[in-house]
């Protein structure tokens, strides 16, 4: 069954369009006589007549053209309605006016003593009535209209049905300047048209659902998927703590005899064919079923055979910096017992991962997110692949895994969504007759993403490396473009654009090493608040797509010239740790107007920051901040139990937001960093509240720990 999860961007969303055409307007006698379907997001397009049992009113004939000799010999409602519902396959319903057509739907079903199920569905009457509420009306003829389509086979059910989904798909780009991306935001704003949904049920439509319904659905795909239990370890450890290092080669001439002798005397089934010191593309495997099959298709002559004849080529590689899950997603979808562990920059082989090495993890828990993304071959694909996370993240949350843990495993997939959003960028500039990348680049993921601290309310922070070229030059040029390519597709996919334009696509985030080498000199050099926003966002860069060493340079050059630089690094100090908690008058935890708090802003920004800065000083090349905490502890610099406290508060503050995002998203709310006090327990506003007064004053403790 598909998913149906509230977290999916409209423009990704697998769903059925559905029309009817009935002998009249009352919901208690009036039957169907046609149904229409037609595929949103997916393949179909299918309509039949319906013999109602009763004489067709002539005024309704009139209507939709539709006689009693039309109908004569056409299958009834209870015989055609398990294909309708087949076809339907579990996805959420659109419809014009749908409360309707699923009022007398449910009736039929009623006659005909099937069970009805009521569906997730999205109207967009109720739709419309959001973006436009002073339109004459909302006929399907009047927001076609307004939209600027042409619709045809009006009053038919299949040419109705094909006119709500054009109307949907244009009212798309509409919705997202409102405010709302996704499934679950829809259903939430069409809910409040309560004067309007109030009137309809009153005459016996369906009601429009809520986000409950939603989120009972997707328990009940979570439950499923997990039915066997929840093994937690695949997303606690990564590829790099599992696999066999260093991998074991062999030559491609090597004979299939002595190849199999070394994988009995070693103990493994597998042995990469080639050179260690090649790229992991020129490599192959051959592992104990290779073996078998040539001895089956070729006898024993096979053993004498160079084993470079029998190997499997290309490599299946997974990155060492992975999390296990995504291994044992990638095996289950290809069928494969191994995979060749590659370094972060996909080049050459690290290690060998083999199913062996996981028998003690119950894989039924990745079937979560898997493997979805890295195969994504659309941007719908990979939007739909990106809408699992939030229910990966509940089910971690649930299972009592911290928020510090699930961070890492979000930003890991916030690096994997962006390598395939700049490789189907790529592919579109290719077919647009661009060409290819002109020089060498690195594509970067920033700040959070970056340090692998990444919840679910982000947008895009990403950046571009390349190896030469002038601003506004021919490759600066081309790189731009990627940038724009790759900016909408992650906007597409549910990651907004960057309000503070923290995006390839701008100037300031994309250039070559030189002119980001000359960048880094005017931070260091200058200082003024952009300079000091920008070192933050880009002292964390990771590179996800690209040759990793035109950043690695430029940031090692960076670190240290900071490192050394003391009136830089006072500026950087200053500019984030010294400003007021939301602490009232007696000492209590002040809300906004909603009584909520952006624990971002001011806690766990600031606890970044510091870590940050105490990094730069003492030239640590770690990434997370709880790692920076703790190597500055082992250092013996400045208050270990201060350093202590501030990690702690970290994780508790990581922990209060990624719960207030869930929160948001159930209720179909965009997801943000800002925690009502109502979730907060009174034993953690205790502990928040000593926390919001140990970072008011963060630079006490920090600066004691930079000499």
């Amino acid at each position: 069954m598909p998913s149906i999860l509230s977290n999916t961007p409209l423009s990704a969303l697998e769903a059925v369009v559905l029309d009817t055409e009935t002998t009249g307007l009352d919901v208690r006698t009036a039957r169907v006589i046609e149904i229409g379907l037609v595929g949103q997001g997916c393949e179909l397009s299918w309509h039949k007549l319906v013999n109602p049992g009763i004489a067709i009113p002539v005024a309704s004939t009139r209507v939709h053209g539709i006689d009693d000799v039309m109908v004569r010999d056409a299958e009834s409602f209870r015989e055609l309605w398990p294909e309708v519902r087949q076809m339907v396959g579990g996805r959420p319903i659109i419809g014009h006016s749908l409360g309707f057509d699923l009022a007398i739907l449910k009736r039929e079903c009623e006659r005909s003593a099937i069970p009805w199920q009521e569906p997730v569905w999205l109207d967009t009457r109720l739709l419309a009535s959001l973006l436009e509420a002073r339109l004459p009306d909302f006929t399907l003829t009047t927001l076609a209209s307004w939209l600027e389509l042409s619709v045809a086979g009006a009053h038919r059910a299949l040419g109705d049905a094909q006119a709500t989904s054009a109307i949907f798909t244009a009212m798309i780009p509409r919705l997202r300047e409102r405010g709302i991306h996704t499934f679950g935001e829809a259903l939430s704003a069409c809910r409040k048209l309560e004067a309007i949904a109030d009137d309809l049920v009153r005459a016996g439509w369906a009601q429009t659902p809520s986000t409950t319904d939603l989120g009972r659905h997707e328990s009940v795909l979570t439950q499923a998927r997990t039915s066997s239990g929840f093994d937690t370890y695949p997303f606690q450890h990564r590829v790099s703590a599992l696999m066999s290092s260093p991998p074991l080669f062999t030559a491609p001439q090597t004979t299939l005899r002595d190849a199999l002798a070394m994988m009995v005397d070693r103990r493994i089934s597998g042995l990469f064919v080639g050179s260690p010191d090649a790229p992991s593309g020129d490599a192959g495997i051959i592992t104990e079923r290779d073996v078998l099959r040539a001895l089956a298709r070729t006898g024993p002559e096979a053993l004498d055979r160079p084993v470079g004849s029998f190997a499997t080529r290309p490599l299946v590689t997974i990155p060492e910096g992975a999390f296990a899950y995504r291994a044992i997603g990638r095996m289950a979808r290809l069928g494969i017992r191994h995979l060749a562990v590659v370094g972060e920059d996909h080049s050459g082989v690290t290690g060998a991962l083999s199913q062996r090495d996981l028998l003690r993890m119950r894989a039924q828990s990745a079937a979560l997110l898997g493997d979805d993304v890295d195969t994504a071959d659309s941007v719908a694909a990979l939007g739909r692949a990106w809408a699992k996370l939030p229910a990966m993240a509940r089910a971690l949350q649930q299972e009592g895994i911290e928020a510090v843990g699930i961070a890492g495993i979000i930003a890991r997939e916030v690096g994997a969504l962006t390598r395939r959003a700049a490789i189907i960028a790529e592919e579109r500039m290719a077919a647009d007759g661009l060409g290819t990348a002109p020089c060498s680049c690195a594509v970067l993921v920033l700040g959070s993403a970056g340090r692998g601290e990444s919840l679910l309310a982000m947008d895009q922070d990403n950046a571009i490396v390349f190896a030469e070229g002038e601003v506004g030059g021919v490759h600066d040029r081309w790189f731009a473009e990627l940038g724009r390519h790759i900016a909408d597709i992650l906007h597409d996919v549910g990651v907004p654009y960057c309000t503070g334009g923290v995006m390839a696509r701008e100037p300031a985030f994309r250039g070559s090493v030189e002119t980001w080498r000359k960048r880094m000199e005017a931070w260091l050099g200058r200082s003024s608040p952009d300079d000091l926003l920008n070192v933050d966002i880009v002292f964390d860069a990771r590179t996800v797509h690209g040759d990793p060493a035109l950043m690695h340079g430029l940031l090692t050059g960076f670190r240290q010239a900071a490192s050394a630089n003391a009136a830089f690094l006072k500026l950087l100090t200053g500019s984030h740790v010294d400003s007021p908690a939301p602490l009232g008058f007696f000492g209590g935890l002040k809300g906004d107007d909603e009584g909520r708090i952006d624990l971002k802003k001011h806690l766990i920004s600031r606890i970044v920051a510091a870590a940050r800065v105490l990094s730069l000083r003492h030239g640590q090349m770690l990434r997370s901040t709880r790692e920076r905490l703790a190597a500055v502890q082992q250092l013996g610099i400045g208050s270990s139990d201060d350093l202590q406290a501030l990690t702690e508060a970290y994780a508790r503050g990581l922990d209060l937001v990624l719960r207030a995002q869930l929160a948001d998203i159930a209720a179909g709310r965009p997801p943000g960093n800002r925690v009502p006090l109502s979730l907060v327990t009174a034993r953690e506003k205790s502990s928040l509240k000593q926390d919001m007064a140990q970072v008011s004053d963060l630079g006490e403790l920090v600066r004691p720990a930079m000499y």
